[in-house]
């Protein structure tokens, strides 16, 4: 030893730079190539269509448009402060970042929470988990909400929330509510992150009081509150209606019905042939009217439920919900685009290796700190399943699953390589299991392509055409017709595509 090896810096582990440098590239060159190849952007659809409204509403100083109280408000606020829905590229490379941001706080949580081999190891699955990023090259607000989503995850484990203090607790609150506004589906966690707040996170909570949770439970609720509260007084000044998130709609109605068919165009309106976001908007326009006559309001959402129905869909809502796949075929299609560009093709974490790994990091972490220790992660993954047995199991409603399982998927993938290196022959056999199920997943995922390619045509056709692009749109409905069997509804929404 030398004299002054003592005060020799250990070197710094540069990995998790250059890993995040890497992904920031390759997440930049598959933004430009899908905003230059495909006109998503340009001649946004769907819901895409509403969002963009809001930012107009907002930049117009419209504050009680009903399209801000049909869809989640926050989105379109965001979008008007960063120019407007025209500013394509600004947006594109604002949702970019969201996505980077949300790879670096998997990893701040996952290195805190674990250790830092773990949490290259999550970040790595966020990274390469392809419709993350899928989402920045659309006006839709999902790299916002699941930016705020998993920043509240991150700050809630965070060491000052698990102790009950009151700035914490209340911030982490407001970020739960944040995120809720970005994306409402999200709503049915906050209620559950209030009751986890006051329940023992497992072994090392052993010693926290009752009146310690109770605090940090209280001050969740509060930092909730405060923001939606604030919200439904904003929307009451201009609408008359105090909305803290969205108005219900007649969806859940339609989705619970016993003759529910998962069709996307079973949501159209009565006596329309297909379905069209404007509708929700249309029962907002007409609540708030109604609102300034004095009528009263109507009943809740849950008192429409059709339960016989909601029981008898469930079964198939829910395999459809855990499937290994993508269901986005009725607005952008994540296989249709991933066909298209070399770059997206290639992410190979899909959502079955995302689930797998997940329940196995939950496992793991159940058994080193008991079940309770699961508390903080369950709100946002019971959220999402309820979102898609009560509504439509598409990936967007699904979305919440995903927020904690990227956090424990890092430490399940090191759990794994451990027990491979162990003496224990039956958890080598069981690790092996995973490991060889992941794998195939992943294989399934790089072959998978889309199963309705007339449909996916006539989504860019759609697109195209509202951006003004008419021989594109042309030459897209042409390959529409050329790419297979077209089906009733698809050839519906081939003839509705506005080619004027």
């Amino acid at each position: 030893m030398t004299e002054n090896s003592a005060e020799t810096p250990a070197p710094r582990d540069r990995t998790a730079p250059l890993l995040l440098g890497l992904a920031a590239m390759l997440g930049f060159t598959w933004l430009l190539q899908s905003m230059t190849a495909l006109p998503f952007m340009r001649g946004p659809i769907y819901d895409s269509v509403v969002y963009a409204a809001q930012a107009d509403a907002v930049r117009a100083g419209r504050f009680g448009d009903p399209s801000l109280v049909a869809f989640s408000p926050l989105y379109g606020y965001v979008l008007a402060l960063l120019g407007g829905p025209t500013a394509r590229f600004t947006i594109g490379v604002a949702q970019w970042a969201m996505w980077l941001a949300t790879v670096a706080l998997v990893f701040r949580s996952t290195v805190a929470q674990r250790d830092r081999r773990a949490a290259l190891a999550g970040a790595a699955l966020c990274a390469l988990h392809g419709p993350l990023l899928f989402y920045t090259g659309k006006i839709l607000a999902e790299s916002l909400g699941t930016l705020l989503a998993v920043g509240a995850l991150a700050a809630l484990l965070a060491p000052s929330t698990r102790s009950g203090r009151w700035r914490w607790t209340i911030g982490t609150g407001a970020l739960l509510a944040f995120a809720t506004l970005a994306r409402a589906s999200q709503l049915f966690a906050l209620p559950l992150f209030v009751v986890a707040g006051a329940l023992r996170w497992g072994r090392t909570e052993a010693a926290l009081s009752l009146g310690l949770r109770a605090r940090r439970a209280a001050g969740i609720a509060l930092g909730i509150a405060l923001v939606l509260g604030a919200n439904g007084l904003w929307n009451q000044r201009n609408t008359g209606l105090f909305v803290p998130v969205i108005l219900a709609s007649r969806t859940l109605q339609r989705t619970t019905a016993r003759d529910w068919r998962g069709r996307i165009e079973d949501l159209a309106a009565p006596g329309a042939d297909r379905v069209s976001p404007w509708d929700v908007v249309d029962q907002a326009r007409a609540r708030i009217e109604a609102a300034r006559r004095g009528e009263r309001e109507p009943s809740g959402a849950l008192a429409s439920v059709d339960w016989s129905g909601f029981a008898r869909n469930l079964p198939r809502k829910l395999k459809a919900t855990l499937e290994d796949r993508e269901i986005t075929s009725y607005m952008y299609s994540y296989y249709g685009e991933a066909g298209e560009s070399p770059l997206l093709r290639w992410f190979p974490v899909s959502f079955g290796v995302l689930l797998l790994l997940g329940l196995a990091g939950a496992i793991g972490l159940a058994k080193r700190e008991g079940v309770g220790a699961l508390a903080p992660y369950a709100p946002f993954f019971l959220a999402g399943l309820a979102a898609c047995l009560l509504y439509h199991p598409s990936a967007r409603y699904r979305l919440p699953m995903v927020y904690p399982l990227l956090l424990l998927a890092g430490p399940a993938v090191m759990d794994l390589f451990g027990s491979l290196r162990t003496d224990s022959p039956r958890r080598r056999a069981l690790s092996g299991a995973v490991a060889l199920v992941a794998i195939i997943f992943v294989a399934r995922h790089l072959a998978y392509r889309t199963q309705n390619p007339a449909l996916w045509n006539a989504s860019v056709a759609r697109s195209h055409a509202l951006a003004g692009e008419m021989p594109e749109a042309a030459a897209r409905i042409a390959a529409a017709r050329r790419s297979g069997p077209v089906s009733a509804d698809t050839e519906r929404f081939i003839r509705a595509i506005p080619m004027r």
